[in-house]
């Protein structure tokens, strides 16, 4: 598996994997084997249903679902790893994984956008004047408030 980020500007960039057959293939082979242990299908007994049936009527879905498991997690160690501010979601830039043939497995190399958090500083110094409000409430109104939130809440019971 390869993954490389290539910034476009300090809050842009583009994050592009590349999964190899290996990455993903024991994960699949591994569900194909778990549906058909758990597949109730006309005609076969539970746990007696051909993989390559399974393969052949849900193999896509399997697939892209065990693919995207893999970069789900790849995308969010890398992120972890090397620390970036992402801003956010990834967004795909790549075909989707619905084209994928299930017979023939092959490296598959995803593209996605992704929004980076620029650094920021705010220095505050003596040349800056900031007002600080003090903000008094009367007794009265926390009372009302008190009261509000007991009536929405209440919960009616029948002794």
């Amino acid at each position: 598996m390869e993954i490389s980020l290539e910034k476009k500007n300090k809050t842009e960039g583009l994050l592009t994997i590349r999964l190899t057959k290996n990455d993903y293939q024991p994960g699949f082979e591994q569900k194909l084997k778990e549906y058909a242990r758990n597949a109730h299908i006309k005609g076969f007994r539970q746990g007696k249903v051909p993989s390559g049936l399974i393969k052949k009527m849900y193999g896509k879905s399997i697939l892209a679902d065990e693919i995207n498991e893999v970069l789900n997690k790849s995308i969010s160690d890398y992120i972890r790893n090397n620390k970036l501010n992402v801003v956010g979601d990834l967004m795909p830039l790549s075909p989707s994984l619905s084209s994928l043939d299930v017979d023939a497995l092959d490296d598959v190399e995803m593209k996605f956008h992704i929004g980076l958090a620029d650094e920021f500083r705010c220095e505050i110094n003596d040349k800056i004047k900031l007002t600080r409000y003090r903000i008094e409430v009367a007794d009265k109104a926390v009372e009302e408030a008190i009261e509000g939130l007991r009536k929405r809440f209440a919960k009616a019971s029948y002794p």
